[in-house]
């Protein structure tokens, strides 16, 4: 599958739903996030696409991949894969802070959303803690090494 017409996540934010401020989608004292083209956002095919690429800290992750999973549900796209395998490493992020992000995603999707995670072998955690927190606040989620497994997941999942 090809993604056309890919667009900056930029302007995901003009997707996302009106009531929410983007003061929602920060950890306690992060800063304001500076958005570039390198990211990418496409919910023109039947599963959309979040691809990250360069450094962003956990806190500039979290809340891109909240903001594109709240416009993904207002669009009702039922399927979204977020593939970070090309973001440069930081230090991981510890148990507890994967925990409360994938929840917290796991609550922006609901159960309208699936999601569908594309990271490095060792940027996840093995113990699978990422997916286990977003099935017990009620997602549909899974995490890949490669997007050919997730969109066969996704599909599968119909």
């Amino acid at each position: 599958m090809t993604f056309n017409d890919m667009t900056s996540v930029a302007g995901v934010a003009a997707a996302a739903p009106a009531r929410q401020d983007s003061s929602d989608f920060r950890l306690p004292g992060s800063p304001p996030i500076d958005v570039n083209d390198e990211h990418q956002f496409d919910m023109s095919g039947d599963v959309a696409l979040l691809r990250l690429k360069g450094r962003l800290s956990h806190e500039q992750t979290f809340r891109l991949v909240k903001l594109v999973i709240a416009a993904a549900r207002s669009e009702h796209v039922g399927d979204l894969l977020i593939d970070t395998s090309e973001l440069q490493a930081f230090e991981s992020p510890s148990i507890a802070m994967r925990h409360f992000m994938f929840r917290e995603w796991a609550r922006a999707a609901g159960a309208a959303v699936r999601l569908a995670f594309v990271a490095k072998a060792e940027t996840t955690d093995p113990e699978r803690i990422e997916i286990i927190a977003a099935r017990n606040s009620g997602a549909s989620a899974e995490m890949f090494s490669s997007q050919i497994e997730a969109l066969a997941w996704l599909r599968g999942q119909r």
